[in-house]
């Protein structure tokens, strides 16, 4: 790093030590300011043998993962090659493959589960930077910094503070940013499978009359469910034993994967989505959970935390000088680029939610032409694989 780059870099203290958050913390230390992380005090998880949460990487995610020095392979991540999304019959629905794929691509994204990935972070960031077990209680924001007081007594001064606080962020709230959201009246599943016919390197998605089901592979023959289903839906599959539970799975897959038997517990989580009106206050930054909640059926809900991340330490490296500058800019790029796939989301949801036969006939034919719309098809995958939103460079 030159010594004009360490002249320009900034105190930042960023607040949540998730998956947005700390890998935001590393690459702002990467980019020459000096960073502190405040991860909280709630331990990191112990190991893999109870995770049931589980992460679809994008190309473009990885590739800046990798930039901070995460082996995302060496954490058991499973490549993924295909996509096949349906709804009345597989033969109509959408098949995407790496043929579609810009040329380098090595797959269409990879599963990564929470717990490998956040130690792998926090591994990094320990050496990197500066990381304290602490909480932030209040904030404040003077002219020239912001202190922060910190759960264990301490008080952190910064010139800015990102706040990674998660869906419901105190710093959001007391900076008095609004926020539009709503709720689907649905819940998401989360489960481990094994499905006996194999995944084939494929994610699997099918629209349901009253929700989504979508298998993330964990390797040839595991999967990682999410389940949104309405609320009366969700009653009944959290009710059912396992043998049950694989049995309505199987049914729901329209035995496309074979039999399906229940590898681990059962979680469930209401489904909502929340859109901050900007990004950005004076010394604040908002990034992922705090500033954007998306409907997991596209699963780029963790994809877009760490574009932001990536595009703030863009922001504040094109505008040295001009804190405020920067972060409206930043605002303004990422506030849109989420806009996007809030809008994308939110339509696909109410598109294929309960509607009368006539509409899913309708759905089922548009289904059907995209699929042989190969330009088309292509477009979609280029704009899921694009690395300019995780600002690699």
């Amino acid at each position: 790093m030159s010594r004009e780059a360490r002249a320009q870099g900034r105190a930042i203290c960023v607040v949540g030590g998730g998956i947005a958050g700390t890998a935001c913390a590393l690459r702002l230390a990467a980019a020459g300011h000096r960073v502190r992380l405040l991860a909280g005090s709630a331990p990191l998880p112990a190991d893999d043998a109870d995770e049931i949460r589980y992460y679809a990487l994008s190309p473009a995610s990885i590739a800046m993962l990798e930039r901070l020095g995460i082996d995302v392979g060496g954490l058991g991540a499973c490549p993924y090659t295909d996509m096949r999304v349906w709804g009345g019959a597989l033969r109509d629905g959408l098949h995407f493959s790496m043929a579609e794929a810009p040329l380098g691509a090595a797959a269409l994204g990879r599963i990564v589960g929470h717990g490998a990935l956040l130690r792998a972070l926090r591994t990094r960031a320990d050496s990197a930077l500066t990381v304290m077990a602490v909480d932030a209680r209040t904030t404040e924001t003077l002219p020239e910094r912001v202190d922060i007081d910190c759960s264990d007594g301490d008080l952190v001064t910064a010139d800015l503070v990102v706040a990674a606080d998660g869906a419901h962020s105190a710093l959001r709230e007391a900076a008095g940013i609004p926020v539009n959201a709503w709720q689907y009246e649905q819940r998401g599943i989360v489960a481990n499978i094994a499905c006996d016919a194999g995944l084939q390197a494929t994610a699997w998605q099918r629209f349901l009359p009253d929700g989504v089901l979508a298998l993330l592979p964990l390797d040839a023959e595991r999967a990682s469910i999410v389940w949104s289903a309405d609320d009366a839906t969700a009653d009944h599959l959290m009710g059912l034993d396992d043998g049950a539970f694989g049995e309505v799975l199987a049914a729901a897959l329209q035995q496309h994967l074979g039999g399906v038997r229940v590898l681990s517990r059962r979680a469930d989580f209401p489904l909502g989505a929340a859109h901050a009106e900007r990004y950005w206050a004076p010394r604040l930054a908002l990034l992922g959970d705090a500033a954007h909640v998306i409907h997991p059926l596209a699963g780029q809900g963790l994809n877009l935390g760490l574009a932001d991340a990536g595009e703030l330490a863009a922001a504040l490296s094109r505008h040295p000088g001009e804190l405020a500058r920067a972060l409206r800019g930043y605002s303004r790029r990422r506030r849109t680029a989420t806009a996007d796939m809030i809008m994308i989301t939110d339509g696909l949801h109410r598109l294929f939610g309960p509607a009368g036969p006539d509409f899913a006939e309708l759905r089922e034919a548009g289904m059907a032409m995209v699929n042989r719309l190969t330009p088309l098809r292509r477009m979609l995958v280029e704009r899921a694989l694009d690395t300019r939103d995780a600002q690699v460079s």
